[in-house]
């Protein structure tokens, strides 16, 4: 009777424990901190005391999942769970809500100096790079901090205040953290995207195609545009595509959004074509989410045969993340649409996945190097290595070369000593509407570049 009770004792205990703790980290999870909460913020409050709601989300871990894989990403929350308990008390509350994002909950607390104790110590821990599986990983992370009672009463609210306040240390570059005031709230709903705000722009048409030249290394004329995207804002004016496309990626709108970019692109195109003016070809970023969740290759074929244009002058580019999964079904989509005759650019190369075993599954026609590799080169010869380094790889596969984000007449000189195919960048050209490049189709092409940069003055 005794074993029985003790094993059902044991059996509830496993059934709570995994109630109320994450599985991958072991730190408490939502359900427990909304039950500690509701414990510690009576006792808070008759003693006249403050508690803190820190939360914690460490930058760029998507990039770091995204290239080293799944398995090091769970390593690195773990190595990351492990530290954030050590700053803490022991009445103090770690929690993973999910992914990468951490909360810390702070109780009994006279003021704000021990927060910022807690931040100060949390930072300084992580100042050295953490070494995961012979990755040399170097961890920063944005924080936002709400009170009670000062901000809000209730953990839901103080969640909410918190995130508004994380939202602000992004806004902020990142890597710092930033205590909620009421000021934030505005400042952010001001700039909040909601998802009814892009299906509303997609129904009312208030997104565009801008084009941005690549011009050929050591000849000044274009040789293909980069369809960018913008949202014409009613209220914000023209928006970039990195303030909306993230959130299309995460609810499913890139799909519709991806298929409306084609489309102009290809309907661009046929007003050229029916112009009479001679064709440059323009190349379309279509996103790893819209090929996880629907064919692309089946999608381009459609809509080049409803504009009855020939595949020479449509160009897809896609990142390396795209293979991190290795689907089939996404390699069959992208040798598909090889055997169409659309060429596939590889945008960002070196930026991402760490293994060149993709490479064996196709052959894209062009590499793009990403502008991050351009930065230091006149002052590091590492990276001016580097660059070149990649540069002879590409050429070493019989792949073209654009390298991206030229800024400089030092860079471009520089790239052109490099063989390399295409240029495209601010010193080459902004990106374009439909009449300026229309009026450059007219004169042939042909850019004339500025002898010095002044575009950074």
């Amino acid at each position: 009777m005794l074993a029985s009770q003790a094993a059902i004792s044991l059996e509830n205990a496993r059934l709570y424990h995994e109630a109320t703790h994450d599985p991958l980290t072991s730190l408490a999870n939502r359900n427990l901190l909304y039950q500690t909460f509701e414990k510690a913020v009576k006792r808070s409050l008759q003693d006249d005391k403050l508690m803190a709601i820190i939360f914690l989300d460490l930058d760029y871990f998507k990039k770091i999942n995204d290239s080293l894989g799944h398995e090091v990403g769970d390593k690195l929350l773990l190595y990351f769970s492990e530290k954030i308990k050590s700053c803490i008390k022991k009445y103090d509350l770690a929690v993973r809500l999910g992914g990468d994002e951490f909360v810390i909950l702070l109780d009994r607390l006279e003021d704000t100096t021990f927060i910022k104790t807690v931040v100060s110590h949390i930072y300084s821990i992580f100042e050295k790079p953490a070494n995961i599986w012979g990755h040399q990983l170097s961890i920063s992370m944005s924080m936002g901090v709400s009170l009670c009672p000062i901000d809000a009463m209730d953990i839901h609210n103080l969640l909410k205040l918190a995130d508004i306040a994380l939202y602000r240390a992004k806004e902020n570059g990142r890597n710092n953290c930033q205590f909620y005031t009421t000021s934030l709230s505005q400042a952010i709903q001001d700039k909040h995207i909601e998802e009814t705000d892009l299906k509303e722009a997609l129904a009312k048409k208030q997104f565009v195609l801008y084009y941005q030249p690549i011009i050929g290394a050591n000849t000044n004329k274009v040789t293909s545009f980069e369809a960018l995207i913008r949202w014409e804002h009613p209220e914000r004016g023209c928006l970039a595509a990195k303030e909306f496309i993230p959130l299309a990626e995460k609810n499913g709108l890139i799909i519709p959004l991806g298929e409306w970019a084609i489309r102009a692109a290809c309907e661009q195109i046929r007003r050229w074509q029916n112009h009479g003016l001679n064709l440059i070809p323009i190349a379309v970023n279509i996103s790893g989410e819209q090929f996880k969740k629907s064919s692309v290759s089946q999608l381009l074929n459609s809509v080049l045969e409803e504009y009855d244009l020939d595949t020479k002058y449509l160009q897809i580019e896609i990142t390396e993340s795209i293979f991190i999964e290795q689907s089939e079904a996404v390699l069959t989509d992208i040798k598909a649409i090889e055997g169409m005759g659309i060429q596939i650019i590889l945008d960002d190369f070196g930026m991402g996945y760490s293994s060149l075993s993709y490479l064996k599954h196709f052959s894209p026609s062009k590499l793009k190097i990403d502008q991050s590799f351009l930065n230091n080169i006149f002052s590091n010869d590492y990276d001016k290595n580097l660059i070149s380094a990649i540069i002879t790889l590409a050429h070493n596969l019989k792949l073209e070369v654009i390298v991206e984000g030229v800024e400089t007449k030092m860079q471009l000189d520089f790239l052109q000593t490099q063989l390399v195919s295409s240029l495209q960048g601010y010193y080459v050209s902004f990106p374009l509407d439909e009449k300026a490049c229309t009026r450059l189709l007219e004169h042939d092409g042909i850019l004339t570049l500025p002898e010095e940069n002044n575009l950074l003055n």
